[in-house]
This record gives C-alpha cells, sequence and structure tokens, in this order.
C-alpha cells in the first residue's frame, strides 16, 4: 500500500522479519509497476541485506526504475553488500547503510526528508528535475 504517513512506514517496518532468501527482483518489478504511471515525484526505498537470490535480474530491474524517472533508494542491513547497493541506487547518495538498531530511526529520516522537501531531487537550470541524481540525507 503506497503511503506518505511517517507512522505507517514505522509500524510497517516494526513488523518485518526476516525468513529464507531474498527474491528482490519480484519486489522491484512490482514497485515499478505500482509507480510508472504515477506523477512524479516517486521513490522506491529498498530495505536490504543486500543479497538478492539473482543479482542481474535485481540489477536490470532498477536500472528500469531508475530509466523511468522513479528515485530508487537502498538501505542496507547488518552484512550487506553496500557495493550492490550503490550499483541498485539511482545515484550512490542514495544508497545508505543502517547500523544495527537504527533501521527505524534511518527510515523515518528519509521520510521525513521526503515529505518536508515535497519530494524534490535536484533541479536543472531550466526547472525540470534530474531523476538518479541523488537526495541528500543526513548531510551526504
Amino acid at each position: 500500500r503506497r503511503t506518505q504517513s511517517v507512522k505507517d512506514i514505522t509500524r510497517a517496518i516494526d513488523r518485518l522479519y526476516t525468513a529464507g532468501s531474498t527474491n528482490m527482483t519480484d519486489g522491484l518489478r512490482l514497485a515499478h509497476s505500482e509507480l510508472k504511471h504515477v506523477p512524479a515525484p516517486r521513490f522506491v526505498i529498498l530495505l536490504t541485506d543486500g543479497y538478492p537470490d539473482d543479482v542481474p535480474s535485481a540489477l536490470l530491474a532498477a536500472e528500469a526504475i531508475c530509466a523511468a524517472g522513479i528515485e530508487l533508494i537502498t538501505i542496507g542491513t547488518g552484512g550487506a553488500n553496500q557495493e550492490l547497493l550503490q550499483r541498485l541506487a539511482c545515484a550512490d547518495a542514495n544508497s545508505i547503510f543502517a547500523q544495527p538498531g537504527t533501521v527505524v530511526a534511518t527510515f523515518s529520516t528519509i521520510a521525513q526528508v521526503l515529505t518536508e522537501s515535497g519530494g524534490a531531487i535536484q533541479r536543472s537550470t531550466d526547472g525540470q528535475s534530474q531523476p538518479g541524481r541523488g537526495l541528500k540525507f543526513f548531510g551526504t
């Protein structure tokens, strides 16, 4: 369910659990399908350990998201594969590592930045958004 409510997002994170493997590709494809016809700004926030079942297909799904002008932000947890998370994100600045115990706070900060900025990303001189140019979180 799409939402902009920080409380709803925090509750959803609190209900997360780990079990089995990561079918990241299907999750990214679903997000792309849900957002491709929604007016900008559009964001996918991927919370992951960075170890998908199929790296090449996950990278292709991420490329499709970024090519559609949807910002893909990755949040790595635990022993996340940070190099892969940077490759998945639309911009290096959109790849964040959350230390254990800080995932909810990290996610909440991102939601707050997106809400307060109206989802603004970097703009060109003609005022057009520049997908894949990166957002600024945590003073990055």
